[in-house]
């Protein structure tokens, strides 16, 4: 994973960045929108930290899901994400 480091980008360029990422990791057709996945999954997903997915959780960018004390993210919400909805 790369670090990087932002500083004074615009949400939609941040939106951008992010959909540009998964669509280049994840081929449309193997997509169960109902799925539901870990944070290290989406992470993976999205090439960010598990902070950065906590955060976007408060932020309401992308909402965790608790099953029994674990977080798991619906891949239809990560997909909602990479279409800029």
């Amino acid at each position: 994973m790369t670090n990087v480091i932002l500083s004074s980008i615009a949400i939609e360029d941040l939106v951008n960045m992010i959909a540009n990422t998964v669509q280049s990791r994840i081929s449309p057709q193997t997509i169960d929108p109902e799925r539901l996945v870990s944070p290290k999954e989406a992470g993976a997903m999205f090439d960010v930290d598990l902070s950065t997915l906590y955060r976007w959780d408060k932020l309401g960018y992308l909402t965790k899901i608790k099953i029994g004390g674990k977080v798991r993210y619906r891949m239809s919400d990560i997909q909602k994400l990479m279409k800029h909805e």
